[in-house]
């Protein structure tokens, strides 16, 4: 690891003559947006003051992890709403910084936590810890959005030879303490159920060098926008690409039978590569006499903003094209097709009038953060 630094920074096949009609509206734009290199995620904070043991121990270890669980930092104690006393966190992957004396105050902190990004950004925000190994006193005080100083990570990306920086800046900050006893006089004390989410101050580290009944950690969460994605269904089994036959990604499944089947949704997996994709969720089909019912379920964290779904006995719907009829892969001309739904995880659609083993394409426009 590195010792941290003090900076001011700016957060974060051939086509033939006649090829089927194609209409690029249908989908989303934000696949040739989205970033899909990660270069650096920076967090930017201020330390307001930092304690040493100067003399024997002028350096420790500031330690980040992802929160596990979600929480509010007007509800936030040591206790709750944790299933581990004072707060629960993935323990990998981890950053650790060398905070060392001499250290300037009140300053800005540079802390690197990309491998953080890297693993998948930290939707439930991140803890910041010290284990102390000083018989005295070592901890960082930081200032709150409620102090004035708004914390932020500056995440850089790569796309296309194009450098893409976004921020995320800080929504909601807090800071947990086990502290119990005497401390500089005070009455015994325990503050374990204590809620310190409107001070102007966090703080990460130990009292007089006593990790187990006087420590302090800060919590974070940050403001990550979301972005859309064109999905579709896939199974292993069923489901055949789009591409050569047309020049968009995504999957017609068939040929089926009565009964029921799941899709699984995968966003952004172009060239219908699931592995370039996201999964997202599923659709699940029941096909019964005349009828077919799918019902779409997002995981948590995703929802859908649109849904488009073809069922027919020819692997694509069709379009007239002067007085012929040609295929088409473009949602808007599904069987069905839902453009409002304004931001659901769970959709039903219901296809009368159906015969025989037919197709199916699932389409949705699915948003989140990927």
């Amino acid at each position: 690891f590195s010792i941290i630094t003090l900076f001011s920074i700016s957060f974060w096949g051939c086509q033939q003559s006649q090829m089927p009609v194609e209409s690029s509206s249908d989908f989303s734009s934000n696949e040739l947006l989205k970033p899909t290199v990660l270069v650096s995620a920076i967090l930017k904070m201020q330390a307001e003051h930092i304690a040493f043991n100067k003399v024997d121990y002028p350096c420790f270890d500031l330690r980040i992890q992802k929160i596990s669980t979600p929480w509010e930092e007007m509800t936030a104690t040591w206790l709750d709403p944790w299933t581990n006393d004072g707060g629960d966190y993935f323990t990998t992957p981890e950053v650790n910084h060398l905070v060392c004396y001499p250290l300037a105050y009140p300053s800005v902190l540079k802390v690197d936590i990309t491998e953080l990004w890297t693993d998948g950004i930290p939707q439930l925000g991140i803890i910041l810890r010290v284990d102390n190994p000083a018989p005295d006193d070592n901890r960082i005080k930081f200032t709150s959005k409620e102090g004035g100083y708004t914390s932020e990570v500056v995440v850089t990306y790569s796309k296309a030879g194009k450098t893409i920086t976004e921020t995320y800046p800080v929504i909601e900050d807090t800071w947990i303490s086990n502290r119990k006893g005497l401390w500089d006089g005070n009455p015994a004390d325990d503050w374990s159920d204590n809620n310190f989410g409107d001070q102007k101050y966090m703080y990460a580290g130990n009292i007089q060098g006593d990790p187990v009944n006087k420590e302090k950690r800060t919590l974070l969460k940050f403001e990550i926008p979301k972005s859309c994605e064109t999905a579709f269904g896939y199974n292993e089994k069923y489901s055949t690409c789009f591409i050569p036959d047309f020049s968009r990604w995504g999957w017609t499944n068939g040929l089926l039978n009565v009964g029921t089947y799941t899709l699984n949704l995968y966003a952004g997996a172009g060239q219908c590569d699931i592995d370039k994709g996201t999964y997202v969720g599923t659709v699940s089909l029941n096909y019964i006499g005349s009828s077919l019912s799918a019902t779409y379920t997002l995981d948590e964290g995703f929802t859908m903003n649109e849904v488009h779904l073809y069922a027919g006995n020819n692997p694509y719907p069709e379009v007239k094209q002067g007085k012929k009829l040609v295929e088409t892969v473009a949602p808007g001309k599904y069987t069905v097709v839902d453009d409002n739904l304004s931001g659901v995880s769970n959709h039903k659609i219901n296809i009368d009038g159906l015969s025989g083993n037919i197709y199916v394409i699932a389409h949705a426009v699915v948003c989140g953060n990927f």
